[in-house]
C-alpha cells in the first residue's frame, strides 16, 4: 500500500536507486574476491622464488665453505711443504758439513779433478778447494730444496686454480 502511495516517477527511480546499489556492491564484492585472489596467487609464487632463493644461497653456502676448507687444506699443505723442504734441506747440509754424507760419485770426481789440479799446480790455495767444493756442495742441496719448494708452491696455485674454476 505504500509503494502505491509514492508517484510513479520516484518508483522508478527507487528501483534504480536499489537495482545501482546492489549492482556496486555485487560489483565490490567481486573485486575484493578477485583482488584477494590475485594477491594469494601473488604470494604463492613470491614464497616459492623465495624458497628457491634460499635453497640456492644455501647450496652456494656450503660450495663456498667447502671449497674454503679445501683452500685451507691446501694452504697447510703447502706450508707443511715448505717447512719439510727447509728442514730437510737443513738436515742435508748438516751432514755435508759433518762428513756424514757426500754427493753422487759423478759430483766427486769432478771435485776431484778441481782439487787435484790445484794441488799440482803447487799453489797456495790447494789446502781450501776441499772447503770451496763443500761449500759448493752445500749451495747445490740448497737450490735443488729451493727448487722443490718452488714445485710446492706452484702446485698450491695449481690447487686454487682448480678450486676457482669450480665456484664458476
Amino acid at each position: 500500500m505504500l509503494w502505491r502511495a509514492v508517484p510513479t516517477p520516484y518508483r522508478v527511480l527507487i528501483v534504480a536507486a536499489v537495482v545501482t546499489a546492489a549492482l556496486c556492491a555485487g560489483f565490490a564484492v567481486g573485486h575484493r574476491h578477485a583482488s584477494n585472489t590475485w594477491a594469494l596467487r601473488y604470494l604463492e609464487r613470491e614464497n616459492e622464488l623465495l624458497r628457491t632463493v634460499e635453497t640456492q644461497t644455501s647450496w652456494a653456502r656450503a660450495l663456498e665453505q667447502s671449497l674454503f676448507r679445501r683452500s685451507i687444506d691446501l694452504e697447510a699443505a703447502y706450508l707443511q711443504g715448505v717447512f719439510d723442504v727447509q728442514a730437510r734441506t737443513d738436515r742435508t747440509i748438516s751432514d755435508l758439513r759433518a762428513g756424514n754424507l757426500r754427493l753422487r760419485h759423478e759430483l766427486t770426481s769432478a771435485a776431484c779433478d778441481l782439487s787435484g789440479s790445484g794441488a799440482a799446480s803447487g799453489s797456495d790455495h790447494a789446502g781450501t778447494l776441499p772447503d770451496v767444493w763443500r761449500t759448493a756442495a752445500e749451495d747445490l742441496v740448497q737450490l735443488a730444496d729451493e727448487c722443490d719448494a718452488v714445485v710446492h708452491q706452484l702446485s698450491a696455485c695449481q690447487g686454487l686454480l682448480r678450486i676457482h674454476q669450480e665456484m664458476k
